[in-house]
């Protein structure tokens, strides 16, 4: 009987110990999971909006009241043809994002902003001599944007920079309001990747955990019900003589 004991005490280890490192894997797997997901997404969004850059989020109020620091928008891929062309009046162009590099060179009023700029199309015309269609841009706020871009305020007509095709990341097809200041909170204070290693890292270090304390409690647990048991094998027993007694008097 003891042996068998021994036995069944150390094939419980061994079943405890798998469930354990099954545990830990698929802790790994949905961490893996967690960091490997933002990529898959956004590998599916670039297919199907057919740009490299399908959200982009607005640092600035140059776009007011169209659109507003803060807002995540969501950039679709467009032949140039075919992007709405507009005027300053109207503003009925396209709203396009790009990249000011290459384009705002020699920029008098400052440095080149390292963020995409998100401005409305006032003009659009093919340059025979580069073979590409140019764009000039202007934000919709006029208080902070009085000239076609760059928004230098001072220099209007001497310093327009059109944008050619080529720099152009997208055309916004929608936004989402404000939620981008999560991501501009999370991006300043560098914490967006320490957060989730440290939600899904403290996830798994409590399922470890408990999965060690649990079987002492199961022990426990176990010890109470044989003793609960062996009280009442004694009670019964106790009882059985009392009535063997009883019937052996009379």
């Amino acid at each position: 009987m003891e042996k068998n004991k021994k036995i069944s005490n150390s094939e419980n280890g061994e079943l405890k110990k798998k469930k354990l490192s099954k545990k830990i894997i698929i802790g790994i797997i949905i961490i893996a999971i967690g960091f490997g997901s933002p990529f898959i997404i956004t590998f599916l969004m670039q297919a199907i909006l057919q740009t490299q850059h399908p959200l982009v989020v607005v640092v600035s109020d140059s776009m007011n009241p169209a659109i507003y620091q803060g807002d995540l928008l969501i950039l679709q891929g467009k032949n140039p043809i075919d992007i709405v062309n507009g005027t300053i009046e109207g503003k009925e162009g396209d709203i396009i994002v790009y990249d000011a590099h290459g384009v705002w060179d020699g920029w008098p009023n400052g440095q080149v902003p390292d963020e995409p700029i998100v401005h409305r199309i006032v003009n659009k015309w093919f340059d025979n001599s580069t073979g590409k269609w140019m764009f000039y841009t202007k934000g919709d706020n006029d208080v902070t944007n009085t000239n076609i871009d760059p928004p230098d305020g001072y220099f209007q007509v001497d310093y327009k920079y059109p944008v050619p095709e080529d720099k152009i990341l997208g055309v916004v097809i929608g936004r989402v309001p404000y939620i981008g200041y999560v991501n501009i909170f999370l991006s300043e204070n560098n914490i967006f990747l320490y957060l989730i290693i440290g939600i899904l890292g403290t996830l798994l270090i409590i399922s470890v955990i408990w999965d060690i304390i649990s079987p002492e409690k199961e022990k426990e647990k176990e010890k109470e019900s044989k003793l609960i048991k062996n009280k009442g094998e004694e009670r019964q027993l106790t009882s059985e003589k009392i009535i063997i007694q009883d019937e052996f008097e009379e």
